[in-house]
């Protein structure tokens, strides 16, 4: 009788077997496409960067909204600052 591992658990099952005698995992819980390689320690890049960021070990990206603000505070505060100076030579 073939047998394969139960994603969850580990515990050999029989092939045909809707759920895992051990656990008691099935399609829903743990065999599906979308949770076969869960719990297995298998991340993506973006799940390594989120819990880098998570953890506070890198600071948090800015947002471009953020960036552009700040380009604009800088401009203005140049153009404000050159037409105070105009002012003062008159």
């Amino acid at each position: 009788m073939k047998t394969f591992p139960c994603p969850n658990c580990g515990f050999d099952v029989p092939q045909k077997a809707k759920a895992c005698p051990h656990c008691g995992s099935d399609e829903n819980t743990g065999w599906s496409d979308q949770t076969y390689l869960d719990n297995l320690g298998i991340y993506t890049e973006e799940d390594y960067q989120h819990t880098l960021i998570k953890e506070g070990l890198v600071p948090k990206p800015k947002s471009k909204k953020g960036k552009l603000f700040t380009i604009l505070v800088i401009i203005m505060l140049i153009l404000f600052i050159f037409i105070y100076i105009l002012n003062a030579h008159r």
